[in-house]
């Protein structure tokens, strides 16, 4: 998000900002969020059947996020809808990385370039 302006938010006690948008803009702007450490107290995609309710062929949701000074959440939760009672999916910021389904995180840690002990292979060829 280097194309962007720089966004100075102000928090008033508790405050919470919602708006439709593409699914790729809703992870980019949750992304900056933490990592420009904005004071996010929760952030929840709920995704919408565009086609059925727009006639339109892309993947939008409703993005809510409630802003609270001295918070730092770095996990969003996904809704498969706006009426679904429990999430499908959460991702979070970790070791500055976006993990995308924080159900399977733990099965690929081993994987992870943060290991200590991390042997470089090279291409002799």
């Amino acid at each position: 998000m280097d194309d962007y302006p720089t966004i100075a938010i102000t928090i008033w006690k508790n405050s919470i900002l919602a708006m439709l948008c593409k699914t790729t803009v809703a992870r980019k702007v949750i992304r900056y969020s933490w990592q420009q450490k904005i004071q996010l107290e929760q952030a929840v995609m709920y995704l919408i059947d565009n086609n059925k309710y727009f006639s339109v062929n892309v993947e939008a949701c409703l993005l809510v996020c409630r802003l609270k000074p001295n918070m730092h959440s770095c996990e969003c939760a996904v809704f498969s809808s706006i009426f679904a009672n429990n999430h499908q999916t959460k991702f979070a910021l970790t070791n500055g990385d976006i993990i995308t389904n924080l159900n399977t995180a733990p099965t690929y840690d081993h994987l992870s370039s943060q290991e200590k002990n991390q042997v470089a292979f090279r291409n002799k060829t």
